[in-house]
């Protein structure tokens, strides 16, 4: 237990902690191979209902990127009974109550950045921590940053001077664990065109 102390105390001065190899290469295929005709299905526009893949990401009430120069992002919610063996692996780190569990696909056209962002612009009252599994390797150009600290704000406008503010960037591999709180703020300033494959499972406090 104690070794776990040291990334739950990052987690709650930084507002984000990353643990590599949490989870074993085999743990990951796993998730990816049960789900794999639903990621298919999911990538294929002409199927009833995936209108909204591969259109421009919507971040609150802004679009960014064009049409031909965007974010794709799918998403495939999945049911606790899927994910159980994660989450009984995640309550070490006391993050509350699960809440859901999604698989995501983000690919993205060249030259096209996440900008920075919360993950919780709606209900300032509650904190969410969001678990992601990186179910693949990511590329040395398709970091995610932090903006540390910036969760003891609780904000959801981006008032930071980029002057003064420290952002750290992590690279992941196949396995490897970020959590992260809902109110810390963070974005992509590139990414891999390949895109990549992410089991996110959300916590409430």
């Amino acid at each position: 237990m104690t070794e776990i102390l040291p990334y739950i105390d990052n987690l709650d001065k930084k507002g984000y902690v990353k643990i590599g190899g949490f989870f074993s290469p085999e743990e990951c295929d796993f998730i990816y191979k049960k789900h794999e005709t639903s990621l298919i299905n999911t990538l294929n526009p002409l199927i009833p209902g995936n209108e909204n893949n591969g259109k421009n990401f919507k971040l609150g009430n802004e679009f960014y990127g064009k049409k031909e120069n965007c974010w794709e992002i799918f998403k495939i919610n999945l049911e606790e009974k899927d994910v159980v063996k994660f989450v009984d692996r995640l309550t070490i780190f006391n993050l509350g109550v699960y809440k859901s569990s999604q698989l995501v696909i983000r690919k993205k056209f060249i030259d096209n950045v996440l900008p920075c962002h919360v993950d919780n612009l709606f209900n300032k009252d509650v904190t969410y921590y969001n678990c992601g599994i990186y179910l693949n390797d990511t590329c040395e150009n398709d970091k995610v940053y932090f903006v540390e600290g910036s969760h003891t704000i609780a904000t959801t406008e981006y008032t930071f001077d980029e002057a003064k503010i420290n952002k750290t960037y992590i690279s992941a591999k196949k396995g490897d664990l970020i959590i992260h709180n809902s109110y810390t703020w963070h974005g992509s300033d590139n990414s891999d065109k390949e895109g990549r494959t992410t089991l996110y499972i959300k916590f409430q406090k």
